[in-house]
């Protein structure tokens, strides 16, 4: 952090140097802070973003107040770029585009304009494109990274391919984890299964404390819960075991979560024992490892036992959310236990029954029988569970 600050301190009096009188040199150095200050964050340095806001700040308020001829300087229109694709003032493109004759090529200006003004998809193509002509510049990563965005739906190998070209260009930076992620987001879209497993396991052992890594864990969860034929127990605990037992323990938790509302008995439960045995004295942990492989279990166990045991789950270590899937875990539970109330059958004697006339009445519709009016409930029971479980997702 030390040298954080000092890197802050110099571009911050570079810049108090120059307020009309923007030098490019010191667009540049306030730029190079930034993405110091974001690569820190990726890396885990969660104290850095306030400094990042303030920087994105400080640029904006720097480059409205300098004059258009600080444009003409390669250096700092690549800066000035660069700041708006980082998460800086999207109007910078257009301020650049209205000087005199900046010094970028005209193509890309309003391609990454309708980039920042969300119709990336519409170009993301024109600037792939327009990458060999940026090629060994500076702004080549970031363009690589957002053109790969605009085509992540409706090119997605293309994507891909961008992506690495991103990362590999610019390891160790935000750039590299972002294209990672978006990667993993990617792969998990198209089936693209070994992908979304390759990156998954380089984005554990490179970001796991970026502030991000949440976003990573849900994609992995998906990606999971989806193939599980393919992404078997031994590759989850080889991705996860980059990670210390709490985060372990969370991410098979979330995978027992969803896999049990997928219906996908057997990962739920084998996920939930694997994050018990990771918290054995955790009553929080027992109690949702319990409640995610009993929601598994309604249709493998007795249940009538079932519901005994899903409400002997403590109630105090459920979020709502957790005591709604319980709730309906334990209606369909009672559902397929309750029998059918039916009236008793009179027992005749066949031989005094009168004979049968060749017109008979019509049979009851099977809506007036006491099985379908149980079987009515039931199905009611049922659709009613399955609407909250649907809702849960």
């Amino acid at each position: 952090m030390l040298r954080l600050a000092l890197m802050v301190v110099a571009s911050l009096a570079a810049g108090s140097a120059a307020s009309a009188q923007f030098a490019d040199t010191s667009a540049l150095k306030m730029v190079r802070s930034l993405q110091f200050v974001q690569d820190s964050i990726a890396m885990g340095d969660h104290s850095a973003i306030e400094m990042q806001r303030h920087l994105l700040a400080l640029i904006d308020e720097r480059l409205e107040a300098a004059g258009d001829d600080i444009f003409q300087e390669r250096d700092t229109v690549e800066a000035a770029l660069i700041y708006a694709m980082s998460g800086g003032n999207p109007a910078t493109v257009a301020h650049i585009a209205s000087s005199e004759d900046p010094a970028v090529d005209p193509r890309v200006l309003p391609l990454v304009a309708s980039y920042l003004g969300g119709r990336g998809a519409a170009v993301g193509e024109e600037i792939a494109a327009l990458l060999p002509d940026f090629s060994g510049s500076r702004l080549e990563p970031y363009l690589a990274l957002i053109a790969a965005n605009g085509l992540l739906s409706s090119e997605p190998a293309m994507a891909l391919e961008l992506y690495d070209r991103a990362r590999l260009l610019a390891p160790g930076t935000i750039i590299e984890e972002a294209a990672l992620r978006r990667s993993i987001a990617t792969s998990v879209g198209s089936g693209r299964v070994e992908d979304g497993v390759h990156y998954a396991e380089r984005y554990a052992r490179r970001f796991l404390h970026s502030p991000y890594a949440g976003q990573f864990a849900d994609l992995f969860v998906d990606l999971v819960v989806a193939h599980p034929e393919t992404v078997r127990a031994e590759r989850i605990l080889q991705i996860l075991a980059n990670m210390d037992a709490d985060r372990r323990r969370s991410v098979y938790l979330r995978i027992a979560r969803k896999a049990a509302i997928a219906g996908n008995d057997q990962l739920a439960v084998e996920t939930a024992t694997a994050a018990q045995a990771l918290g054995e004295d955790n009553g929080k942990v027992r109690a949702l490892a319990g409640l995610y492989s009993g929601v598994a279990g309604v249709p493998m166990h007795d249940a009538a036992d079932l519901s005994e045991e899903l409400e002997a789950i403590d109630a105090a270590a459920l979020s709502p959310r957790d005591l709604a899937l319980r709730a309906a875990a334990r209606r369909v539970a009672d559902a397929v236990t309750t029998r059918p109330e039916l009236d008793p059958v009179p027992v005749v004697d066949v031989s005094e029954l009168p004979s049968v006339p060749a017109e008979t009445e019509a049979m009851p519709e099977d809506g007036d029988t006491p099985i379908a009016d149980f079987v009515d409930a039931r199905r009611d029971v049922l659709q009613s569970v399955d609407q909250l479980l649907e809702e849960d997702r």
